[in-house]
């Protein structure tokens, strides 16, 4: 089994920043998604983004999730 490439923020000061960036790109450029450890988000707003996402991706329309779309001009494409 092939398994995701993990980011550890944990040490992420200017001594460590360009390897982590890289990285970054790379799982970004290989795998087009990577698993962050070491980040210090709470585990309750981890698992209330979690349950969110399984509505929103589940339970929702195709065309309820066009609402959200985001068009060419966002900056969050």
């Amino acid at each position: 089994m092939v398994l995701m490439p993990s980011v550890d923020l944990s040490d992420f000061d200017p001594a460590h920043r360009d390897r982590v960036r890289e990285e970054i790109g790379r799982a970004c450029r290989v795998w087009g998604a990577f698993h962050v450890t070491g980040h210090c988000v709470p585990s309750g707003l981890l698992e209330r983004v979690k349950v969110i996402g399984r509505v929103f991706f589940e339970d929702f329309s195709t065309e309820e999730k066009l609402n959200y779309a985001c068009d060419g001009s966002s900056s969050a494409t």
